[in-house]
């Protein structure tokens, strides 16, 4: 065998190793990626506010029901006036979140310059980025586990989607939540549910076919010539999100279906669309929905977060941690709830219930 330098032991005892200094190599992160946390962290992601700022909720009216006063009528008509009642309050009430990191002094001049490979206290505060960030992603796929659960942001599966095996506007009331998303009940207001489809299999013919319907059917624009602002919009800020499985079947099948595919067998990665939608993996729902590997379709027109005012993210400096003269700590808080303003304009098209994997 060959000798080294440091089977040498005086070379061993009298060398430092040499360091990559100023920065980690990130391999704590348990996703590979966080397309929730990209768009809700956007600037002006909060889709509404309340006009003063403040307030103990959030709470905005759905339109459910128009009048019966336009008719068809001949020369000297009586007037023939009606009133219905046509709005209801969907009440949103805020969670909240909190991440914090900490530190003794004696560490930090145990980690000074020269012998400081990497920053401690920056690397206390990436630990606390990936933790705070894998949070919000599951809030936002997932919810709260009952309706007990007082704490956990309102997310999609567990709270604003509701699957159902048959085509159409039947996703209503989530299973764990009777009294309706936002406390209003799609038994009651049949229009507050979102369109459902189930798949078997990914092919043209199958869950192809039913997100292109889905499309269609999520359009909605509203009237035209409006008296007051809506959240109709006419253009449609739709990306289709699913599991892992699902992108890499469509990518097979958009291979397959090109008979000029060429020497790339991958030609189609990360390429394909459906009614030039863009499809994106979450690997939250592939580690955690891949039973019923969903396609959720959602236009950020209408899907954010609302939050009060000034409280969207609140950084603490870092103080004297009380009983601990040498310890530093520093805190994060969050006030915010995730929305949907108009689930018409969501579908799910699903192989089943959203159960875990």
């Amino acid at each position: 065998m060959a000798t080294h330098v440091t089977d040498i032991a005086d070379l061993a005892n009298l060398t430092l190793s040499r360091y990559v200094k100023g920065g980690l190599v990130d391999i704590a992160t348990t996703l590979r990626d966080y397309p929730a946390c990209k768009k809700l962290m956007e600037k002006n992601r909060q889709i509404a506010k309340p006009a003063d700022g403040s307030g103990k909720n959030f709470v905005f009216n759905l339109l459910h029901t128009g009048d019966s006063n336009a008719r068809n009528c001949g020369i000297y008509d009586v007037n023939n006036l009606d009133q219905t009642d046509g709005t209801v309050a969907a009440t949103i009430p805020f969670r909240y979140m909190t991440t914090g990191t900490h530190f003794d002094t004696v560490e930090i001049s145990v980690n000074a310059e020269p012998a400081k490979i990497v920053d401690f206290v920056k690397t206390k505060e990436m630990q606390m980025e990936i933790g705070w960030y894998n949070l919000m992603e599951a809030n936002f796929w997932g919810g709260p586990s009952d309706s007990s659960d007082d704490t956990t942001p309102w997310g999609l599966t567990k709270y604003w989607l509701d699957h159902d095996s048959s085509a159409g506007f039947n996703g209503g009331d989530h299973a764990s939540f009777s009294g309706g998303p936002a406390g209003v009940s799609c038994s009651t207001y049949s229009r507050w549910s979102h369109y459902t489809a189930q798949f078997t299999t990914n092919s043209l013919s199958d869950s192809v076919a039913k997100i292109r319907r889905a499309l269609k059917e999520v359009r909605f624009r509203g009237i035209p010539n409006k008296p007051m602002k809506d959240f109709n919009y006419d253009d449609q800020q739709t990306i289709i999100y699913t599991t892992l499985d699902n992108v890499d079947e469509l990518e097979n099948l958009a291979v397959g279906l090109d008979d000029k595919v060429g020497p790339d067998l991958g030609k189609y990665d990360g390429m394909v669309v459906i009614a030039r939608t863009p499809i994106e993996e979450v690997p939250w729902l592939s580690d955690n929905r891949a039973t019923s590997d969903p396609y959720i379709g959602i236009d950020w027109n209408v899907v954010g977060s609302v939050y009060p005012e000034g409280k969207f993210i609140t950084e603490h400096p870092y103080r004297q941690a009380p009983h601990q003269r040498n310890v530093r700590e520093r805190f994060r808080d969050a006030a915010r709830q995730f929305v949907i303003m108009n689930r018409r304009r969501i579908f799910t098209v699903a192989k089943a219930a959203y159960t875990s994997s």
